[in-house]
């Protein structure tokens, strides 16, 4: 079975935040695994939304929160992901070249661990083409990351979401 959100879903989700809550009809309700998280981070929605200023007291209300529903569950089973882009022309080099023309490539690098540090999953590498020539006859499964590539080669919804998939089937 294969779930598919359209990029827009969140953004619609926390436009029309006011109206979340009972009155939601679906055809089928989607059990879950971890119900305090989700309840919290529903309620993160709700209350503050994603583009508003937070007052520090309400910051650290929700981190004391989070702890505390965090406390449940094994290091194991808590995951990081940082990400970092990596722009060719971000260098220490004293000396500019003024006749070259500005390099305009770059590379979004996610990396992925479980607090207690056992598990540290595969670098997942987003580029701008879905198969670019430096990879020709190279398979990209062979590359010792996970690949994926968007137009900016920024970290999308849509991406976001397999390699997700892809977590939840092999680690999940």
């Amino acid at each position: 079975m294969s779930l598919e959100v359209h990029p827009s879903t969140i953004g619609c989700l926390l436009k029309n935040k006011n109206n979340i809550g009972n009155n939601l009809s679906t055809k089928r309700q989607k059990t879950v695994q971890y119900p305090d998280l989700e309840n919290s981070l529903l309620d993160q929605i709700t209350q503050h939304g994603e583009d508003v200023s937070v007052d520090d007291n309400v910051v650290a209300a929700a981190i004391s929160k989070l702890r505390e529903l965090l406390n449940n569950y094994e290091l194991k089973d808590i995951y990081n992901m940082n990400e970092i882009g990596l722009e060719p022309n971000t260098t220490l080099a004293i000396t500019s070249f003024k006749d070259r023309k500005k390099n305009k490539e770059r590379l979004t690098v996610a990396f992925c661990v479980n607090a207690n540090r056992t598990n540290k999953l595969k670098p997942f590498v987003i580029g701008k083409y879905p198969n670019p020539r430096c990879f020709k006859g190279i398979k990209h499964n062979r590359l010792g990351v996970i690949y994926g590539s968007s137009a900016n080669a920024w970290m999308t919804t849509v991406l976001f979401q397999q390699w997700l998939k892809e977590f939840d089937l092999k680690d999940g």
